[in-house]
């Protein structure tokens, strides 16, 4: 299929559903995912679409990310993947050996379960993914109890939240869908998993979050922290039109 009959295509498919994701437009159009995001990296500099994490927007739809607009956990795992796991083995760096962490769900913190297994750790985490996503048998792990979610594979709500209030972390690794840094906004995409963050947040020593540079300048729907709340924020890249943060560390 020709590149003029791809856009079509994408344009077309976004006139019947307001989002799709990259995954999605690879299998629909039998093409690689490195061809489809030049796609859509053209219609969005023609201003014909808008991109999203993972994915791409109708230019009518609304530029707040949510639930409604955030895609699967497992539809961002072919996306950047060099990128996370630069940033996920110099995060793993800092954890000392025995100690307490909380593993936030996502695809750039799943990259440091093999850097963590060495270390005997305890991980505890609401997530699920984490769990299909690897063989830890041998992990000393505590998966939290509460609502399970299929979208985000994780457990959210009261039930977790109870959980959380009853333990102590010596350093917790989250995820974020965007970060606004002109506001030094750090988002996620759901209320209740705000709440999640939040608590995690409150209940550790270190704080680090883990995001590829794509998630710069991407605002969501709920707020979790300031960037000056967190000890750390680990990326391959900061956008040039901005002062580098103290607490940024880039990973190279």
């Amino acid at each position: 299929m020709l590149q003029e009959e791809r856009l079509v295509y994408i344009l077309n498919r976004l006139n019947e559903s307001p989002s799709v994701t990259v995954n999605q437009l690879s299998k629909e159009l039998d093409v690689s995912l490195s061809t489809v995001q030049r796609d859509l990296r053209f219609l969005h500099d023609t201003g014909k679409v808008q991109r999203s994490r993972g994915g791409v927007l109708s230019k009518s739809y609304g530029e707040i990310l949510s639930g409604m607009t955030e895609i699967s956990v497992a539809d961002k795992e072919d996306l950047y993947t060099f990128a996370k796991e630069r940033i996920a083995k110099e995060a793993a760096l800092e954890v000392r050996e025995g100690e307490c962490i909380f593993l936030d769900s996502g695809t750039t913190t799943a990259c440091m379960i093999p850097y963590l297994v060495q270390k005997g750790v305890t991980i505890i985490t609401n997530s699920f993914y984490l769990l299909r996503k690897f063989n830890l048998t041998e992990t000393n792990i505590t998966i939290l109890g509460g609502k399970y979610y299929p979208k985000y594979d994780m457990t959210l709500g009261a039930g977790t939240i109870a959980q959380l209030e009853e333990l102590r972390f010596d350093r917790a690794f989250l995820s974020t869908c965007g970060i606004d840094l002109a506001l030094k906004e750090i988002y996620a995409v759901d209320i209740e998993i705000a709440q999640i963050k939040k608590m995690v947040i409150e209940r550790s020593k270190h704080v680090s979050v883990l995001m590829d540079g794509s998630k710069f300048g991407i605002q969501a729907i709920q707020i979790y922290a300031k960037t000056n709340q967190v000890d750390r924020i680990y990326t391959e890249v900061f956008p040039k039109n901005f002062k580098q943060l103290d607490n940024v560390i880039i990973c190279e």
